[in-house]
């Protein structure tokens, strides 16, 4: 069973609405007053154990917001992922694990074209085109 969170209420408020029919889990960032690149991150609501949790958020500067679950799968909108963070989660073919290879599916968007060409389909990653819903919405205001 699948289970949406959102790392943080900015994503939970902007994108909800489009899935009211799974169960919704929320955490929250928590910044260390040491060192700004240390960010652990709290559960604030719904329970992810038991559940293929799909994290939804629309961008990911590096690998922390994404390492929160057992099995997960995440969606990004724009996959930054700087200092080629992005590699941590990549699949061995050696057999070798890290902490980050028990994702099942990372879903970025093109929006991100250094990063997409850096990545180049190699697993967990899918790349999924904006074009087509770019698209749609240039067809819609040409309709109006």
């Amino acid at each position: 069973m699948v289970a949406v969170a959102f790392p943080h209420y900015v994503a939970h408020d902007a994108f909800h609405k489009r899935f009211i029919e799974f169960p919704v889990i929320v955490f929250s960032k928590i910044y260390s007053n040491y060192s700004p690149y240390t960010i652990t991150t709290k559960l604030r609501q719904g329970y992810p154990r038991g559940y293929h949790v799909v994290i939804v958020c629309d961008l990911a500067l590096s690998e922390e917001t994404l390492i929160s679950c057992q099995k997960v799968s995440a969606y990004v909108t724009h996959a930054v992922f700087l200092n080629c963070s992005w590699e941590r989660f990549l699949h061995n073919d050696d057999g070798f694990e890290n902490r980050f290879t028990h994702f099942s599916h990372i879903w970025i968007t093109d929006s991100c074209p250094a990063t997409v060409k850096a990545i180049g389909g190699r697993a967990p990653f899918e790349v999924l085109s904006l074009a087509p819903s770019i698209a749609e919405v240039l067809r819609m205001d040409r309709d109006d």
